[in-house]
């Protein structure tokens, strides 16, 4: 077996990881496989060209990595590892970082363990663009203890949950529930403090009570990440509310956040650099969309 670390899929986050796992002093070798055979889109074409990664559109190419990282959208989470599955190496550490529910990992861990693989369920607890190598990685499954040793050498953030995999994954989705129902709850109603002028008191009282969560920074990011990447997160709602079936709770909130997420990401991108002028022009694309509320009759 060789050293080398393969990352499935090829977004943003993967793109930060690797370049952040190159730059250290002794990094491991790192490639890219898209498994699924289709070819790169632009975005990740552009990443690969300017990363300078070599990449590969057979699942054959993870033959001999010690590391498989997998982050790929939500829904091809389980066909890229059915796909790569019958190459691994023996005892090679197949690490899911996909935004997925507990039963889905679980399903994932089973065709990996198959392949003669390792299997470790990292759920990511923060936004890795940010926080680079030092993003927040919780870890449970089989092999967690294995990875949570070897991604401290080369400087990953992690922590141990379990060994029981889908634990972290159902951690992630919990909390998935609270931050992107944080982001509708913030569209909802900073929308309408801006329809009814109401916008500097509603955002100095989110700058008081919630410090830095409701700073402007916090605000503009959580608005123009999901209006960027929205539709990864209508994913990410589903496998959610999938969860919660699991723990028989009715899907409320996901349900209610996931209309918010779906209007946010038919929307252009925001181009605005203040938190007025974003609410302002998400405001007047929701009316473009032609999307409304029903308005209360005056008194």
């Amino acid at each position: 077996m060789t050293r080398g670390w393969v990352f499935l899929g090829f977004g943003e986050a993967a793109a930060v990881l690797a370049a952040a796992l190159r730059a250290r002093r002794l990094p491991p070798p790192v490639s890219v496989c898209l498994p699924l055979g289709r070819a790169p889109s632009s975005a990740t074409q552009a990443r690969l060209t300017a990363a300078r990664i070599p990449c590969d559109l057979t699942p054959a190419a993870v033959r001999g990595a010690h590391v498989i990282l997998s982050l790929v959208t939500p829904t091809a989470a389980k066909d890229a590892a059915a796909s790569v599955a019958p190459h691994l190496a023996p005892g090679a550490l197949f690490v899911d970082l996909n935004s997925i529910a507990g039963d889905t990992v679980r399903e994932i861990a089973g065709i990996v363990t198959s392949g003669g693989g390792q299997f470790v369920d990292a759920a990511v607890l923060a936004p890795v663009p940010l926080r680079g190598l030092r993003v927040p990685l919780l870890l449970s499954g089989t092999a967690s203890e294995a990875f949570h040793r070897l991604g401290r050498r080369h400087g990953l953030n992690t922590r141990v949950l379990s060994t029981r995999p889908g634990d972290a994954s159902d951690v992630k989705m919990l909390w998935s529930v609270i931050t992107k129902g944080t982001i509708a709850l913030l569209a909802e109603s900073l929308v309408a403090a801006h329809r009814l002028e109401l916008l500097d008191p509603v955002t100095g009282l989110l700058a008081r009570e919630y410090g830095p969560t409701g700073s402007a920074a916090m605000v503009m990011r959580m608005l123009h990440s999901t209006v960027r990447s929205g539709a990864r997160r209508l994913d990410e709602m589903d496998e959610a509310r999938r969860t919660l079936g699991r723990a028989g709770v009715p899907a409320w909130t996901v349900e209610s956040t996931r209309r918010w997420i779906a209007a946010l990401c038919r929307l252009p991108t925001l181009e605005a650099a203040t938190v007025p002028a974003s609410v302002r022009e998400l405001s007047d694309a929701l009316n473009t969309a032609g999307v409304r509320g029903e308005r209360s009759r005056p008194a």
